[in-house]
């Protein structure tokens, strides 16, 4: 039985138009930002699922990743982004689950009945 979804989500993207806030080079343009902002999706994505296939949980990679798989594949000019990952997991693998990604850094928090995995303590849902 299916049990729910959990969102794996860095918090709020804060990015600061002042190029002295940028840590080194020179001012980082709004594509490089928007290609920033895909690799940190892709990079949690790619991080969540290596956790969770180590841990023996089975899974399936849903909402906006998903979507975007497929779409990717059927009509390039449609694809859209999206700031989080959203994975399906069987109720009875979650404590496994949330022990595996907790190993990795990941933070399990559960914020209006949703249960979550935050990227760090101090990312917001």
């Amino acid at each position: 039985m299916v049990g729910g979804v959990l969102h794996f989500w860095s918090g709020k993207f804060t990015v600061s138009t002042d190029a002295s806030s940028i840590d080194s080079g020179p001012p980082v343009s709004g594509w490089e930002r928007v290609a920033m902002a895909i690799e940190k999706v892709r990079a949690r994505l790619l991080k969540i699922t290596s956790v969770l296939n180590a841990a023996g949980v089975p899974y399936a990679i849903i909402g906006g990743n998903a979507v975007a798989e497929w779409v990717g594949r059927v009509d390039e000019g449609a694809v859209r982004f999206t700031k989080d990952v959203d994975i399906l997991l069987r109720r009875s693998d979650m404590p496994q689950a949330i022990e595996a990604a907790e190993r990795a850094g990941f933070h399990y928090v559960e914020t209006l009945g949703v249960p979550m995995f935050l990227d760090s303590p101090a990312a917001l849902p």
